[in-house]
């Protein structure tokens, strides 16, 4: 009888700290209102820590999402397979005669700090 009452104890005691726990998450990710400041940051999260942010060296799928958030390459994915849109390139041709490619800059790319984009910036990056 005496095991009954203490059984009866702890699932009491259970049903509370789980309730106390529901109330306090509910509460802890309530909404609340952004400001100014807030409106300016992205949170993304991921499952997997990247390894390095550097676009030379990294091989990974979690560097790889990042790096498509961060970086506009020449061309970027479209919304089929296998298709490419312009970039920071506004065109692109291929050259069959020579295997070489022509990529013409958007004359409104530019850097964070204003510097237009060349494509000098291109050359160096992949030398």
């Amino acid at each position: 009888m005496k095991k009954k009452k203490d059984m009866r104890k702890i699932s009491i005691f259970i049903i509370i700290l789980l309730v106390i726990a529901c109330l306090s998450t509910s509460w802890f990710w309530k909404k609340k209102k952004a400001s100014a400041d807030d409106k300016k940051i992205l949170h993304y999260y991921q499952n997997a820590e990247p390894q390095t942010l550097d676009a030379q060296v990294f091989t990974g799928n979690p560097e790889m999402t990042l790096a498509n958030m961060y970086h506009e390459g020449l061309t970027r994915y479209g919304k089929k397979d296998g298709e490419y849109l312009p970039g920071v390139a506004e065109k692109y041709t291929f050259n069959a005669s020579d295997n070489s490619w022509t990529f013409v800059i958007r004359k409104n790319a530019k850097w964070e700090d204003g510097k237009p984009v060349t494509p000098h910036d291109f050359a160096f990056a992949w030398r």
